[in-house]
């Protein structure tokens, strides 16, 4: 659920909230001579989603260059994730 301060059910989408997703992504200090790391690709029709790693399967990537710049891709990258549950909003107000 995506949250706007300009809109009147912000409020409503807010109470809906019951985790936070989040992704970190760490790149080693190395540089390869080879390109190492490819492209977030849509596993369904094969098209690159972002130039960078995949957060998560079917969700948002990190971009980290464009089609031009390779730099990116000589850099071995690892994803780190997890849910964060709201613990105080998992029960319903009593």
């Amino acid at each position: 659920v995506a949250l706007t301060a300009n809109t009147s059910t912000a409020s409503d989408n807010r109470q809906r909230i019951k985790a936070i997703r989040i992704a970190v992504v760490a790149r080693s200090s190395k540089r390869d001579g080879a390109l190492v790391s490819n492209p977030c690709m849509d596993t369904a029709t094969s098209a690159i989603l972002y130039y960078g790693p995949c957060s998560w399967e079917g969700g948002p990537a990190i971009a980290l260059g464009s089609s031009a710049d390779t730099e990116w891709q000589h850099y071995r990258y690892r994803v780190y994730q997890t849910v964060i549950p709201m613990r105080n909003v998992l029960w319903p107000d009593l």
